[in-house]
C-alpha cells in the first residue's frame, strides 16, 4: 500500500474536538465527523452507525443511498464480524495483529472479503476486497472502540481520485476516531445521566403526586368524587384513557370476601359481567412486550390461574365457591385483554388482603415504566383505603346515632318500669328486668290501687331488641288504663287481647301473667295468659304450687276467654314471678332450668327477697354494674325478669 505524508491541520482538529464535545446528540457528532472524514480525506460517500441495545443503528448518510438487500446484507457482515454479545462488548482479538490478514467472508454467508490494515497501533480499517456485489460501493469500514466496547461504525467509499488512503489519511482517521469516540462517550454519559435525571424527576412528582391526592382523598366524604379523582390522576399522571377498577362495594357498607363491582370502567368492549374472573390474577402481570399475540396471552394467563383449578379437574372455583369451567375463565380473560388491548393488571390491596384489581389499557405515549406500575399500585391502595375510611365513619357515626337513640329508648323504658318496689308492711318484695339487646321485650309493674291493693303484671313479648319494647310500651300504657276501670283480671285479659289482635301483625303476641293482689287479705286472683307458671313455695310443708291458670297467649285469637283464679297465701309464703329468659340462661354451657332455680329458692329461704334475686344473678356470671351501660358486653340468651314477694 502506497503511502504520502502530508502535515495534518491541527487547529481543524481542535476545532473539531470543540465541536464534537460541545454537541451532546450521538447523531450530530457522527455527523460532523462524517463530513470532516469525507471533507478532509476527498471521499464522495459514507455512512455512520450508532451501536444501541447491540443493533446496528444508522444515523447519518451522506451519498449513499443503501438498496434494501445491500442495507440487510451490510448489517448483516457488520453484525457477524464484529459479533454483537448482549454486553455491547465487540469481539477484538481479531484486530491484535500488526500484520495484514485477509478474512473470507464466506463465513458470514457472503461472497464479499474484508481486509484488516492496521496501519497504526490505535485504529483498524476494515478494507472491503473482492466487493463482488458491490455493495453501495463501499470501499473501507472504520469501529470506533472505547475501553473495548464498539460504540460506532463509519463506512466509506474510495477517495475521488480512486487512490487508496494514504497514511496521513490513516493518521487523520486514527485522530477523527479517538476525539469522535471520547465525544460519543461523553454524549452517551450525558444521555445516561439525563434518563437517569429524568427518571428521579418523575419518581419525585409520581410521589408528590401521590402524596397530594392522599391529602385530597382525607377530605373527601363522598367515595364518587374520589372515583372521579383517581380516574383524572390515571389520566393526567400515566396519560391513559383506557382502564378498569374493580373492588368491594364499599359505598353499600357490606365487606365482603369476594370482589364484584366494577367501580370505573373507561373501556368501550368486551362484556364486564364476569370481570370478577381477573380476581385469579395475583400477580401483577405486565403484557406490553407480548404485541398483543393471543397465543402468548393465553399461555401466560393459563399458567397464572391453573392453580386454582379443583384437584386435576377443569373446574375453577371462583370465590372459593363457584365453580365454572377452566377454559371458560381462561377464554373470557384472554379475550377481555385482547379486544381491548390491555397492557397492564395490578391487583389492589386492603389491609394486606386483594380488595380489588386495575386493569389498564395502552398508555398514548411510550410504555409503563416501573415507577408508573408502583404509583398504579400505591394509588389503587390509597384510594380503596380512603372509601374504607368513609365508610367506616358513616359507620361510626351511624352507631353514634343508634347510641343516642338507644339512650332515649333505655331512658324511655326505665321510667315505665318501677322506680321501686312497693314498701308494705310484712310483705318483702323484689323485682328486676335486664335486657339481652339494650332494651328488652319484657315487662313488669306493681299498679297501685289503694293502699294495700294492687295489681301486679309479668310480661313477655316476642322477639327482643326494640320492635319487643314498642310492642311492650302499648302492652304498659293498654294495662294501666284496663286495670284502673276494671276488677276482674280476666275481663282485662280478654279487653287486652282483642287490643292486640287488631292493632299488631299475627306474628306479635306476649305472654302474660297478671292479677290483683289484696296484701291486707294476703290473697292473690289471677290470670295466666300462656305465660311461664309462676310458684308459690309453701313454708309449711316445702311443697311447690305452679299458678297455670288462664289461658292462651294474648294476640294470638281475638275472641279468645280467659280464666281468673284466687290463692291465699300463708305467713312465710314466697310468691316467685319470672320470664323465660331466668330458665333460659346460660350457666357454664348448659341451661339454668326451673328446677336449679327452684332449688336456690328453697336453699335460701332465710335470704331477703332482693338477696335471693341477687343469688341468682351471681349464678350465671351476671354483674348489675353495667347493666346500664349502652356497651354492656354481657351476653344474656333472653330478657330477664323476676318478681319475688315473700309473705
Amino acid at each position: 500500500m502506497q503511502h504520502i505524508h502530508h502535515k495534518i491541520n491541527l487547529q481543524s482538529i481542535l476545532d473539531l474536538s470543540n465541536r464534537l464535545n460541545e454537541t451532546k446528540d450521538p447523531n450530530s457528532i457522527l455527523n460532523l465527523s462524517l463530513l470532516s472524514i469525507i471533507g478532509k480525506i476527498g471521499l464522495l460517500r459514507g455512512s455512520a452507525y450508532l451501536i444501541k441495545s447491540n443493533k446496528l443503528l444508522l444515523a447519518v448518510s451522506k451519498g449513499i443511498t443503501h438498496k434494501v438487500e445491500d442495507k440487510m446484507l451490510l448489517e448483516n457482515v457488520l453484525n457477524e464480524y464484529f459479533e454483537l454479545d448482549n454486553d455491547n462488548n465487540s469481539k477484538t482479538n481479531i484486530l491484535d495483529s500488526d500484520t495484514i490478514s485477509i478474512l473470507s467472508l464466506d463465513e458470514f454467508n457472503t461472497s464479499l472479503f474484508i481486509e484488516e490494515d492496521k496501519i497504526s497501533n490505535n485504529i483498524n480499517i476494515l478494507v472491503l476486497v473482492n466487493n463482488q456485489n458491490n455493495i453501495s460501493k463501499i470501499s473501507y469500514i472504520v469501529p470506533f472502540y472505547f475501553e473495548d466496547n464498539l460504540r460506532a461504525i463509519i463506512v466509506l467509499n474510495k477517495k475521488i481520485n480512486n487512490l487508496d488512503l494514504s497514511y496521513d489519511d490513516v493518521n487523520y482517521l486514527n485522530l477523527v476516531s479517538n476525539i469522535t469516540t471520547t465525544a460519543l462517550e461523553n454524549s452517551l454519559n450525558f444521555e445516561s445521566l439525563l434518563i437517569e435525571k429524568s427518571i428521579t424527576e418523575k419518581r419525585n412528582q409520581l410521589l408528590q403526586t401521590l402524596f397530594e391526592i392522599s391529602k385530597d382523598y382525607s377530605f373527601f366524604s363522598n367515595p364518587d368524587n374520589i372515583f372521579k379523582s383517581f380516574s383524572l390522576s390515571l389520566m393526567g399522571q400515566l396519560q391513559t384513557t383506557k382502564f378498569l377498577v374493580c373492588g368491594m362495594d364499599l359505598r353499600n357498607k357490606k365487606i365482603k370476601d369476594n370482589i364484584s363491582k366494577v367501580l370505573i370502567n373507561k373501556f368501550k368492549f368486551g362484556d364486564v359481567n364476569n370481570i370478577i374472573f381477573f380476581q385469579l390474577i395475583k400477580q401483577k402481570v405486565n403484557l406490553t412486550n407480548y404485541n398483543d399475540d393471543k397465543d402468548l396471552i393465553r399461555v401466560c394467563i393459563n399458567e397464572i390461574i391453573k392453580e386454582f383449578k379443583v384437584g386435576n379437574t377443569e373446574i375453577i372455583l371462583i370465590d372459593g365457591k363457584h365453580k365454572v369451567e377452566f377454559d371458560v375463565v381462561l377464554d373470557y380473560i384472554c379475550e377481555f385483554i385482547c379486544i381491548n388491548e390491555v397492557k397492564l393488571i395490578v391487583p389492589i390491596y386492603l389491609q394486606g388482603k386483594q380488595s380489588g384489581f386495575i386493569i389498564l389499557g395502552k398508555k398514548l405515549t411510550f410504555e409503563y415504566s416501573d415507577e408508573e406500575i408502583k404509583f398504579i399500585e400505591l394509588l389503587g391502595n390509597t384510594a380503596l383505603s380512603s372509601i374504607e375510611n368513609i365508610r367506616l365513619l358513616e359507620e361510626e357515626i351511624e352507631k353514634k346515632k343508634f347510641d343516642n337513640e338507644i339512650k332515649i329508648a333505655l331512658e324511655i323504658q326505665r321510667n315505665l318500669l318501677p322506680k321501686s318496689s312497693p314498701k308494705i308492711k310484712g310483705v318483702d318484695i323484689a323485682g328486676i328486668t335486664l335486657a339481652s339487646r339494650y332494651v328488652g321485650g319484657d315487662y313488669y309493674d306493681y299498679i297501685k290501687i289503694s293502699d294495700n291493693h294492687y295489681f301486679i303484671i309479668i310480661a313477655d313479648a316476642t322477639g327482643k331488641g326494640i320492635p319487643a319494647s314498642i310492642l311492650m310500651a302499648n302492652i304498659q300504657s293498654a294495662v294501666k288504663l284496663l286495670s284502673l276501670s276494671n276488677t276482674d283480671p280476666a275481663v282485662i285479659a280478654h279487653k287486652l287481647n282483642k287490643l292486640i289482635c287488631s292493632n299488631t301483625t299475627i306474628d306479635k303476641f306476649v305472654s302474660v301473667f297478671m292479677g290483683f293482689i289484696d296484701f291486707e287479705k294476703k290473697s292473690l286472683n289471677y290470670v295466666n295468659a300462656g305465660h311461664n307458671p309462676p310458684f308459690v313455695l309453701n313454708s309449711q310443708n316445702d311443697t311447690i304450687k305452679h299458678l297455670s291458670t288462664g289461658n292462651m297467649l294474648i294476640g294470638v285469637l281475638e275472641e279468645t276467654n280467659y280464666n281468673s283464679k284466687e290463692i291465699i297465701f300463708t305467713e312465710g309464703d314466697i310468691l316467685v314471678m319470672f320470664t323465660d329468659g331466668v330458665v333460659e340462661a346460660d350457666c357454664n354451657g348448659k341451661e339454668y332450668g326451673e328446677e336449679r332455680f327452684i332449688n336456690l329458692i328453697k336453699n335460701n329461704t332465710e335470704k331477703s327477697a332482693q338477696t335471693l334475686i341477687d343469688l341468682f344473678l351471681k349464678d350465671i356470671n351476671y354483674s348489675l354494674d353495667k347493666v346500664n351501660e349502652i356497651d354492656n358486653n354481657q351476653y344474656l340468651y333472653d330478657d330477664i325478669t323476676k318478681i319475688i314477694m315473700k309473705f
